[in-house]
């Protein structure tokens, strides 16, 4: 029993902590890494260029994660054409360029839970071939149909979710996460000491390793003490 027990201790321990992020209005700058490990693409970062990218990588400590993003257009042309083809093309490039640890996409609402979305989103996945795991954002209906985290799990599509938001009667997605905090309701998002200690206490009951973006520059603050707080070095 020692010798089992033992294991499952050794096998705590491996798991890293979450990486922690902050959207920026500025980019990623070289003092964006003394506050933080990781840094999620916005949809500006899209124009840069993959020479450009290298260069944040290069300027970036070794132990830099980045998230590369796929550019939403890619779903209104339903992953099928030339120009889908060079979307997809431009994406690699870029996680290429950065070394991404995850790539990220992001649906707009006007990619509906229906069919044709669904099943345009299954062929797609199911061809690609992802050089790192894939987050799936999607904004608009999806959140009120189980059809979301149903794909997720089918298609092994990390879902993106704000766990502070999340039914605490109902337990959280199993596995590899990747959290998006969104800061509570109003014009000014902000997240409480309290709520930091309730992220927290959701990161240890995960038990598995993944992101965690703070999604404002309003709340860059609560983000730095929050990566702190999760032993993010």
């Amino acid at each position: 029993m020692n010798d089992i027990t033992m294991n499952f201790d050794e096998l705590e321990s491996e798991l890293s902590p979450p990486s922690v992020a902050c959207v920026t209005d500025r980019g990623v700058s070289p003092s964006y890494w003394k506050r933080f490990r990781c840094y999620e693409m916005s949809h500006s970062d899209l124009k840069a260029k993959p020479s450009s990218l290298r260069k944040w990588r290069e300027a970036a400590p070794e132990r830099a994660e980045f998230i590369a993003r796929i550019d939403p257009q890619v779903a209104l042309e339903l992953f099928e054409g030339a120009r889908a083809e060079e979307l997809l093309r431009h994406a690699l490039l870029r996680q290429e360029a950065l070394q991404a640890s995850a790539l990220l996409l992001h649906t707009p609402a006007d990619f509906r839970p229906s069919r044709e979305h669904i099943d345009a989103l299954r062929a797609f996945v199911q061809r690609f071939e992802r050089p790192c795991p894939l987050v799936w954002r999607a904004d608009g209906l999806w959140e009120e149909s189980d059809t979301y985290f149903e794909l997720c799990s089918e298609l092994e599509l990390i879902p993106v979710i704000d766990p502070l938001m999340w039914d605490e009667e109902e337990p959280l997605p199993h596995g590899r996460f990747y959290w998006r905090i969104l800061g509570g309701q109003g014009l000014t998002p902000r997240v409480s000491e309290f709520e930091l200690d309730r992220l927290l206490d959701l990161c240890d009951q995960a038990e598995a390793e993944g992101w965690i973006v703070f999604s404002s520059p309003r709340m860059e603050r609560e983000a730095s003490r929050f990566k702190v707080m999760v032993g993010d070095e």
